[in-house]
């Protein structure tokens, strides 16, 4: 079978170019489970012959199959139905994709270790076999990062679902990686604390993908993105025990002992090693919260308020900025731009906040208050989604992060980008995320197909979008992601838009501490020489 070299998303080159359809066929849901398994950028024929299954998902080799299942018992799952279930994250395309009944890539197999040296036995016994292990936790990434792209083993951490320690006079938690954001905060709570991590995936989202996926909360204007709590954290690497197969970065507030290692870590999702523990920064559950709903006559205005303000020193929990479109559509407004605020912490803190906002926001008009509450209560709902894809549309949503000097003419050029793909409905956008020298714009787009409801349509649109999107923002002076990270959907633009020194540098920490490729391999990292570097599995017969 010919494996065509896969770069995606590609400037206007339909996904249908691509053999398989994308990395992996998608795979039919029913009958034999079967994929046409491929690598990442520039796959050579003779690795792709290595790579590629013929017809049929290829067993693991008996070693490992026989090696997991005595070390984990019923926590090792090989069954159709779960394979399947593991085949995608939220990764929106492949939303679409489940509407027609196909899937992205189907792993041979789940591992869901208890422990940390479970998760050792299991990297160590793949990696003597070459057998690809893709790191999830709870699978809220929307970018690809959980894809299998090579099949292999899906190592689920969420049996490692604990909060070992709280240590109240250093203010900080020690925690498993595969606890989820909403349990980890009800137990900080009852000790009356609070990590003051909300994403909008809270529910479905863990602290391991969140520090593999350098994560950001809704409240991260007061208590920062996930890698500002990161203290220290344990991680296992696919190496030799008598090589290390296990760095300890232990827990400090601050370090000048050489370069701080610890972050090639945080947002490396999953290619480096699997973190089987971490030690976080908590605050203060807060006293009091209280909120304010502002509008302007413009995004533009907004964005200045918001500039000011966090130049002033004052950074409520949320300050979050939509555009006339955004507007209409959350608050039933028209014609203005409306900024929604949460302060929290003392009643003191609260109400200076409130105040402070509405003498910086200088020709603000005051919002409805109940918008507040609509947000509050609507904050995590994506049910939207779902809608749309059952209507036959695309959507997802693209997050950049520029200076101010620049955000404005991002937020512009990025929206007038995705409106010019034939196909495009709507681009708008929001202001999710602010600091003292830049902000986060989020964008959301929804187009169809140049074919209407046809599958190829939809995915030449989609592809498009993004790789419109992606340029805009790099020549606009942005940075491709703020908070979702890379996956598959930016793979592309990351080796487009960094420098061939700083690739160089990702691949050969890669090398030091994966030598076999087995962790993610497609992703981030990945050598360009797949032909030496490919994991040699699964075996193909002649």
């Amino acid at each position: 079978m010919q494996i065509e070299t896969c770069k995606w998303p590609s400037t206007f080159v339909p996904l249908s170019s691509l053999t398989p359809r994308l990395l992996n066929s998608r795979e039919r849901l029913g009958g034999d489970v079967s994929t046409a398994m491929q690598g990442s950028n520039r796959v050579s024929p003779r690795s792709a012959g290595r790579v590629a299954a013929r017809g049929h998902l290829a067993a693991l080799p008996d070693p490992v199959s026989d090696g997991l299942r005595q070390l984990l018992r019923d926590d090792f799952v090989a069954s159709d139905e779960a394979c399947r279930q593991h085949a995608n994250d939220w990764w929106p395309i492949t939303k679409v994709w489940a509407s027609e009944g196909e899937v992205a890539s189907i792993p041979a197999a789940i591992a869901r270790p208890g422990s940390a040296d479970e998760v050792r036995s299991v990297l160590d016994l793949c990696r003597q076999h070459g057998v690809p292990v893709v790191t999830s936790g709870g699978r809220s990434g929307v970018c690809g990062q959980a894809v299998p792209v090579l099949g292999g083993v899906v190592l689920e951490t969420t049996r490692l679902n604990r909060l070992l320690e709280v240590d109240e006079t250093s203010m900080c938690a020690t925690v498993e990686p595969g606890i989820f954001g909403h349990k980890l905060e009800a137990d900080l709570r009852r000790h009356g604390y609070t990590l003051g991590h909300y994403p909008q995936s809270i529910e479905i989202s863990t602290v391991g993908g969140w520090i593999a996926c350098r994560s950001a909360g809704q409240l991260s204007n007061k208590y920062g993105k996930i890698e500002d709590m990161v203290l220290g954290f344990d991680v296992a690497l696919a190496r030799p025990e008598e090589q290390g197969d296990v760095i300890s970065f232990p827990a400090i507030p601050a370090t000048a002992a050489g370069p701080d290692l610890r972050r090639a870590f945080l947002g490396s999702e999953g290619v480096l090693g699997v973190i089987t523990q971490a030690t976080l920064a908590i605050s203060h559950a807060p006293e009091s919260s209280d909120g304010l709903a502002l509008t302007f006559n413009n995004f533009e205005s907004g964005l200045d308020a918001m500039r000011r303000a966090s130049q002033a020193g004052v950074s409520p929990a949320a300050m979050r900025l939509y555009d006339p479109d955004e507007t209409a559509r959350h608050f039933g407004a028209s014609d203005c731009a409306a900024m929604i605020c949460v302060a929290e912490g003392s009643s003191d803190e609260v109400a200076a906040q409130l105040k402070d906002l509405r003498r910086i926001a200088l020709g603000a008009e005051q919002g409805d208050p109940r918008w507040v509450a609509h947000w509050l209560e609507t904050r995590n709902d994506v049910s939207a989604l779902d809608i749309a894809i059952e209507r036959g549309l695309v959507v997802d949503t693209i997050e950049v992060a520029a200076l101010w000097r620049d955000v404005a003419s991002t937020y512009g050029a990025i929206r007038q980008a995705i409106l010019e793909i034939p196909g495009a409905m709507m681009a708008s956008a929001h202001s999710s995320h602010a600091y003292s020298s830049g902000a986060c714009l989020y964008f959301t787009f929804v187009g169809v197909g140049d074919a209407g409801s046809d599958l190829d349509a939809k995915d030449r649109f989609y592809a498009s979008a993004w790789s419109a999107a992606m340029e805009a923002a790099h020549a606009a002076g942005a940075t491709i992601s703020h908070h979702h990270g890379i996956g598959i959907v930016r793979l592309n633009a990351f080796n487009t838009y960094t420098s061939q020194a700083e690739r160089d540098m990702l691949r050969a920490l890669k090398r030091e501490l994966d030598p076999m490729n087995i962790l993610n391999p497609g992703k981030i990292g990945s050598p360009e020489d797949e032909e030496r570097s490919s994991p040699n599995w699964p075996p193909i017969s002649d």
